[in-house]
């Protein structure tokens, strides 16, 4: 038996108390990722502008993704290409299973096994001196920077004007560096 996004499961608690088993009254449980947005490699989705996170902010961003074609899609972009450290953005590579986070000329590049088409997690965070990337929950890698990431727009399923083609869901944009504990905790109660 699998739980797949956007079933609904039901299910209720047993529980000893004072020596007598008790049940809890039926509970639904609906399995992330639920009802993702699905992008098809022609749309993305922009925001407004990102100063809550641009310059020199701390910040993270998560999400649940499953990318069915690498072609330097992006999950999301924020900020601008052009100068070093202008932007603060995730994306896949051209090769299967790979994936950047992308500052401008200083970016992180990450081989995930298993990770095409298939439902993940995915959380990039800055303190204000050092980046963190997370991966199902599990600390992949941290490296000091100074980001300035430019003002512009928050877009989700692109990058530079490459678009994704897969999904995404349970997306937060958060004005401070969560920690390894937080993005754990977030990936499953949002």
């Amino acid at each position: 038996m699998a739980l797949t996004g956007g079933e609904a499961w039901h299910f209720r608690l047993r529980a000893k108390v004072n020596g007598a088993t008790v049940y809890s009254s039926d509970a639904q449980f609906l399995p992330s990722p639920g009802l993702a947005a699905d992008f098809n490699g022609e749309q993305s989705i922009t925001f407004g502008p990102n100063t809550a996170i641009d310059g020199a902010k701390p910040r993270t961003v998560a999400m649940w993704a499953k990318a069915d074609v690498f072609d330097e899609g992006g999950l999301f972009m924020s900020g601008s290409t052009g100068a070093t450290y202008s932007e603060f953005s995730f994306k896949t590579l051209t090769a299967d299973n790979t994936w950047r986070a992308q500052f401008w000329n200083n970016n992180r590049d990450f081989t995930l096994p298993d990770s095409k088409g298939e439902w993940h997690h995915y959380a990039l965070t800055y303190n204000g001196t050092q980046l963190a990337f997370y991966y199902d929950g599990a600390l992949q890698a941290t490296w000091n920077a100074a980001l300035v990431t430019t003002s512009n727009t928050f877009q989700l399923g692109v990058w530079n004007g490459k678009r994704l083609k897969g999904s995404l869901d349970e997306v937060s944009v958060w004005s401070t560096a969560l920690s390894a504990d937080q993005v754990r905790k977030m990936m499953h109660h949002p």
